[in-house]
């Protein structure tokens, strides 16, 4: 795991991965729900007595159209 950290961090620090299809072709422009967030070890949604996740803030925003809003 501390490898594949280390190498991502490797790519990320020195721009070595190809921005145009990141933001074309990939979600990694769409904005994630305010809701979620990681505390503790457990992602949002999280509940202990049932010990079952709630996925509905795992989303993204999206607009008035249904489609997810990107940056």
């Amino acid at each position: 795991m501390a490898y594949f950290g280390g190498l991502i961090n490797h790519v990320l620090q020195g721009d070595l991965y190809q921005a145009d299809y990141v933001r074309n072709y990939t979600n990694a422009s769409f904005i994630v729900k305010q809701e979620f967030g990681f505390t503790d070890g457990l992602f949002s949604g999280y509940s202990a007595p049932k010990r079952t996740y709630d996925i509905s803030s795992w989303s993204y925003e999206s607009a008035a159209t249904g489609s997810p809003i990107a940056t």
